[in-house]
């Protein structure tokens, strides 16, 4: 049987047909993978275009839990870049 879906090769479900990957597919591995690498979900659901964020987050293969510590994580790694004096305490004044 030929299908117009692209094939992996050399990954294969259970029975042993190839995998095939629909193109909404990749859509679904795009928001799963920016979210888990911190991309808030509001940003992910604007660039999918959807119109509620409980389409984008359906979307994604993981729960809320790790969407908050994947972005806290996120959030860790690129404090850790800026200079330390930008996290000083606030004088009064300000």
């Amino acid at each position: 049987m030929t299908s117009s879906f692209p094939v992996v090769h050399g990954l294969c479900v259970p029975p042993g047909d190839p995998l095939r990957f629909q193109a909404h597919d990749f859509r679904r591995i795009f928001v799963t993978d920016a979210i888990l690498n911190g991309l808030p979900p509001h940003i992910a659901q604007i660039i999918c275009g959807h119109k509620t964020i409980d389409t984008t987050m359906s979307y994604k293969a993981v729960y809320p839990a790790e969407t908050i510590e994947a972005h806290r994580a996120f959030i860790a790694r690129r404090r850790a870049t800026r200079p330390s004096e930008e996290y000083r305490t606030p004088t009064d004044a300000e």
